[in-house]
């Protein structure tokens, strides 16, 4: 090192360089020695000096009147005169002219160049304490309570029953032409009282639909009459049950397929029809409740030519497959049915009794508050998750019910009692039609009329005897020890030549011909009067909740459902944690100085090596964590029960209040996240942002990265949506103006791009939150023209998030409605 001249002030012996003729520094530095005649200057550094500054560190003074920048934990009041270590309960990060307060809820001890929030990171863990408490000992309390559920609800019925029947005046022992009973071994069993007596079809009246209630009440137990009664609440009009007429069905792809073609005839009121058919039976029961468009024929309702789709309020569809939420006991996927279809007009209590009748009716009541499970975690029985698909259906007091293979599944015990329950349904008045393939002989005893379609081409439609007879007339045989409906299937599946003696080519097209020619021939269908016409029109009108209340259920139910799948919830915020804690442990090194730039004129000369890429760098990596842990938890949101949302849009349920009720209930779970997330990373990596700017915008990012898994599950197959939306949140995260910068992307005009992401606006509100505390000190002027983003509008940011965040929900919700048509009819 060269000697210092005697006459330098500079430790490198060169020639000071003044600054400003006031003997006062700049704010945010340090400069004890100046006076009016020595005014602040500028000395060549020493090379030792030179590497520190490079390094990205300031050095000591580099001469006797050289400002030094106010180091951390101090702050050295405007003038620069004095360096007073920083109080208690404040913070001074490097260049503090005055030191600043810390917040509640954060640990600022004396000297203390950073701060440490620990109200976040203690809500966190209390809210953690709380859940393990309601996870752990609500299950442990449920075990020990729960040992005599089952015998005290046992007993209760046994009570009700004896005092309904004494209330009544009839025996405790008068039984129901059907009634269902469950044995020791927890089966339910049907059993016939009287199995020749048929109750009247299409002509039941209650008090508030018919003139014959006398009859009802006495070939009706107590449960169907009380059901009875709550149907006939939901009904304006003399009569509940609709009639289908249908001519000339035809249904012909494009490509020139035809899966139906010729199919007439009529259906009644009241009456219980089983459809049967190797092909073109579901595409008819598709095409009748207006699921598929015709391509030509005609369809009445009760003698009205009219679209199907005018009448699903009030037809019932048991889909062939348990469309059922498994987080939800047998009560509440009943009752959320019953909220949502009956009336507006029905209060609360109204709607609990009618739910009571159904699963009483359902011999569901010892299991209404049991889960439904699913295949993989099943809690109940095949038979009683197929008869909760059929409340879910009876809940909405339907005028006619249709069943896509009611029976698949189950075994024939089970598969019997199905089919007793939908006999018992059509007698109280409501049409049920029902595809069924391979019934037992006791099922097929139970069907009142048979519609069998072959080829798509109908070869028979009447009553279950007068088809065997029909059959028997052209040739074939029905053994006393063969199942009829075996005899059936293999008719109408070309395998006839089983029960014949003599061959026939062409058997199928010889039975469709036959058929053709020898069907009665039918009147066309008498049309309802004006009376009838209006009453039905009403019925129609008032049925469904209000919007609000519908938001209201699907938001209540959807919290039911993530509080039942608590571990995926837990893993969700660990996720968020785990990621918020390497961010924190990534910059703890920095303590919460994570950035470093040009000082502000006169001081440009004292500057260090800049550090303009650490926050958007620590920005990016912060929307990549968020997008692994926010991405999978959104993208279930919607994308694991698509089937529940096309059953429930079919009858009528409101679309977008089943999707605003399912948004509404992702804000908790976007709310623990993010601060889970947060607190961490603000208590390890302790950045210069406040705490709640930090929390809003990290909740704000995970708003965004629900609201674009949301997108990606309804474009994607639900085994790939968690990889999709994971994918997505990568590529939206590096679209945020680190590299290439964002001014880079300004000279390739593509900013707009980059701006439809959340990323960039995410940063550029770090950015100015963790920079423009440092105005005074450091030129951000020269920050923002470096890397194109825009300081000092963190509210603009905020908003525009929300706003991309709520554009991700319109397209989520236009891909909802638009996607698969075809299924939400």
């Amino acid at each position: 090192m060269a000697e210092v001249p005697v006459n330098s002030t500079c430790l490198s012996g060169g020639v000071g360089v003044v600054l400003t003729r006031s003997e006062s520094c700049s704010l945010g530095f340090y400069c004890p020695n100046n006076t009016a005649a020595h005014p602040p200057e500028y000395c060549p550094p020493t090379p030792e000096c030179q590497i520190i500054r490079m390094g990205g560190s300031n050095c000591e003074p580099q001469g006797l009147y050289e400002p030094i920048v106010c180091p951390r934990g101090s702050y050295c009041p405007k003038g620069g005169k004095e360096k007073i270590k920083c109080p208690a309960g404040h913070w001074c990060p490097m260049g503090s002219f005055e030191p600043l307060k810390c917040g509640s809820g954060t640990i600022c001890r004396e000297g203390s160049s950073n701060k440490k929030p620990v109200m976040g990171f203690g809500i966190s863990v209390a809210i953690d304490i709380i859940l393990v408490i309601t996870l752990f000992g609500f299950g442990a309390w449920k075990k020990v309570m729960g040992r005599n559920v089952g015998r005290k609800r046992a007993m209760e019925q046994t009570y009700n029953r004896s005092e309904l029947s004494m209330q009544s005046g009839a025996p405790v022992t008068k039984g129901p032409e059907f009634s269902m009973s469950e044995t020791t071994d927890g089966k339910n069993v049907i059993s016939e009282v009287n199995p020749n007596k048929v109750l009247p079809g299409s002509d039941i009246e209650t008090s508030h639909v018919v003139d014959d209630v006398e009859e009802l009440m006495e070939e009706t137990n107590e449960e169907l009459k009380k059901l009875v009664e709550s149907f006939g609440k939901c009904i304006d009009g003399n009569r509940f049950g609709l009639s289908f007429d249908f001519q000339e069905l035809e249904l012909t792809f494009r490509n020139g397929r035809q899966l139906l073609a010729d199919v007439s005839g009529s259906i009644e009121r009241g009456s219980m029809w089983g459809v049967m058919g190797p092909s073109g039976a579901a595409t008819f029961m598709n095409v009748l409740m207006g699921k598929i468009d015709k391509t030509s024929g005609s369809l009445f309702v009760n003698g009205v030519r009219e679209d199907m789709r005018v009448y699903k309020r009030i037809i019932g569809y048991v889909p062939q497959d348990d469309v059922v939420l498994a987080e939800l006991s047998v009560r509440q996927n009943i009752l959320h049915s019953a909220r949502v279809r009956l009336p507006s007009s029905w209060s609360e209590s109204m709607i609990q009794d009618h739910v009571d009748r159904i699963i009483s009716c359902l011999s569901l009541t010892h299991i209404q508050h049991s889960l439904v499970g699913d295949a993989i975690r099943p809690v109940i029985s095949g038979g009683q998750r197929k008869r909760v698909n059929i409340g879910i259906e009876l809940a909405a007091a339907p005028m006619a019910l249709f069943c896509d293979e009611p029976t698949s599944g189950l075994d024939s015990t089970a598969a019997l009692q199905v089919v007793k329950l939908l006999q018992a349904i059509s007698k109280l008045g409501v049409t049920v039609v029902s595809v069924i393939h391979q019934p037992r002989t006791e099922i097929f005893e139970c069907l009142d009329n048979i519609l069998l379609i072959s080829d798509g081409r109908p070869l028979w439609q009447g009553g279950r005897v007068d088809m065997i007879t029909y059959f028997k007339s052209h040739g074939f045989s029905f053994k006393p020890t063969f199942n009829p409906a075996d005899i059936v299937m293999d008719i109408i599946s070309g395998q006839g030549h089983r029960h014949r003696t003599l061959p026939r080519e062409n058997e199928i097209q010889y039975l469709i011909s036959e058929w053709q020619t020898s069907k009665p021939s039918k009147p066309l269908p008498t049309t309802n009067t004006a009376e009838e016409s209006n009453a039905l029109a009403k019925t129609i009108k008032k049925r469904g909740a209000y919007w609000y209340k519908q938001v209201w259920y699907c938001f209540v139910r959807s919290l039911i459902q993530q509080r039942r799948q608590l571990s995926e919830f837990y893993l969700e915020i660990f996720v968020g944690g785990i990621a918020g804690a390497f961010m924190g442990l990534a910059t703890m090194r920095d303590k919460g100085h994570l950035f470093h730039g040009i000082y502000r004129e006169p001081n440009e000369l004292l500057s260090s090596a800049l550090m303009y890429i650490k926050i958007p760098q620590l920005g990016m990596l912060t929307c990549t964590a968020i997008g692994i842990a926010g991405g999978p938890g959104g993208v279930k949101v919607f994308g694991e029960e698509k089937q529940i949302y096309w059953r429930e849009t079919a009858s009528g349920h409101s679309r977008s209040a089943y999707y605003v009720g399912k948004v509404l209930s992702t804000f908790f779970r976007i709310a623990f996240s993010a601060l889970h997330f947060v607190s961490l990373f603000s208590l390890l990596g302790t950045p210069a942002m406040d705490f709640g700017h930090n929390y809003l915008c990290c909740m704000m990012y995970f708003y965004c990265i629900y609201g674009l898994a949301s997108c990606m599950s309804m474009i994607t197959r639900r085994e790939n949506g968690a990889l999709v939306s994971v994918i997505a949140g990568l590529i939206t995260g590096i679209t945020c103006g680190y590299g290439p910068s964002l001014a880079d992307v300004k000279g390739w005009h593509l900013e707009w791009f980059w701006r439809i992401s959340p990323a960039t606006w995410f940063v550029e509100a770090y950015f100015t939150e963790n920079v423009d505390l440092f105005s005074y000190l450091y030129d951000v002027e020269h920050v923002s023209r470096t890397t194109g983003y825009t300081f000092n509008r963190y509210a603009v940011d905020i908003g525009m998030m929300l706003a991309i965040g709520t554009l991700y929900r319109v397209i989520a919700y236009v891909g909802l409605i638009c996607l698969r048509r075809d299924k939400q009819r």
